[in-house]
C-alpha cells in the first residue's frame, strides 16, 4: 500500500521537516506564561517568545543578541553565576533553579529556571534552551505563611510562660476588653465572680475595679496605652 492512500504528502521530508518546525516555532513564540528563548554556545540570546517579552519587559529587537547575563543581578554576575549555570547544563545536560532575576526597568523577581544543552547527532554543543516563569506570587505567600507560623510559634511560647508564671496577667483591649488572661488573673477573677465575664463582656473591665482607682489610673493608662509603656499601681478589688 501507498503512503498516499492514507492521505499522507509525498513531499520531500525537509519540507514536513521545515513545516513541522515552523509550528513548534509558532507555538512557542504564542506562549505567554512563561519565558522561552534559545542562546548560542557562549549564552547570547538567539530566539525570543511573547512570554520572554512579558515576563522580562525585553521586545525581541532590543535583546536578540545580548548575553544572557543581563536578566541577573550584579552580584549574581559578579561571582560567575550565569557561566557557572552554562557549565553545568553542558556537563550534566540540564541545569534547575528559583533565584532572584532583573527585569529591563530594573525591578526584581523570583523565577524558576531550567536551562537545557541542545546538542547535535554528533554530541557537539549548539547552544542551550532556557524556560523562565515568574513565581514571585508564590514566594510572596510563602514568606507570608512562614511569618504566620512563626507568629503563632511565638504565640505559644508566650502563653506558655504567661501560664507558667506565679502572677496574674492579663491584656484588655483600647475598649478595656479582656483579651487575654492567665491561669492566676483567671483565679484572681474566678474568686470575684468575674472569670466568664471577664472573657466574654463587652463593657469595661475597669468597671470591676474600685471607682477611685478606676478614676485616678484611667488617665495614665490612656496615655501609656499608645506608647507602649510601662505604668504601675496598686488597686483594690471588690467582687
Amino acid at each position: 500500500m501507498q503512503p498516499s492512500e492514507f492521505g499522507e504528502s509525498s513531499r520531500p521530508a525537509h519540507e514536513i521537516l521545515w513545516e513541522s518546525e515552523e509550528r513548534f516555532r509558532l507555538l512557542v513564540e504564542g506562549v505567554k506564561d512563561y519565558a522561552i528563548f534559545m542562546l548560542d554556545a557562549d549564552g547570547y540570546i538567539t530566539t525570543w517568545n511573547l512570554g520572554a517579552q512579558r515576563i522580562k519587559g525585553y521586545d525581541s529587537e532590543e535583546i536578540m543578541g545580548e548575553h544572557f547575563s543581563i536578566f541577573y543581578t550584579d552580584e549574581d554576575v559578579g561571582r560567575g553565576h550565569p557561566e557557572e549555570e552554562l557549565r553545568i547544563a553542558a556537563a550534566d545536560g540540564s541545569y534547575e533553579e528559583e533565584g532572584v532575576r532583573v527585569r529591563k526597568d530594573g525591578s526584581h523577581f523570583w523565577a524558576s529556571v531550567l536551562i537545557t544543552a541542545l546538542r547535535d547527532e554528533e554530541g557537539d554543543l549548539r547552544g542551550f534552551a532556557k524556560v523562565t516563569r515568574d513565581i514571585t506570587a508564590r514566594k510572596v505567600a510563602e514568606s507570608r505563611d512562614r511569618l504566620l507560623a512563626r507568629e503563632q510559634a511565638a504565640l505559644e511560647r508566650a502563653t506558655d510562660i504567661l501560664e507558667s508564671i506565679s502572677d496574674a496577667f492579663f491584656a484588655v483591649d483600647e475598649e478595656w476588653r479582656f483579651t487575654y488572661v492567665n491561669g492566676k488573673a483567671e483565679q484572681f477573677w474566678g474568686g470575684l465572680g468575674m472569670s466568664c465575664w471577664a472573657r466574654t463582656s463587652g463593657r469595661s473591665s475597669l468597671r470591676r475595679w474600685a471607682p477611685s482607682t478606676t478614676g485616678r489610673y484611667s488617665g495614665p493608662w490612656r496615655r501609656a496605652s499608645p506608647q507602649n509603656s510601662r505604668l504601675h499601681f496598686q488597686f483594690s478589688a471588690h467582687g
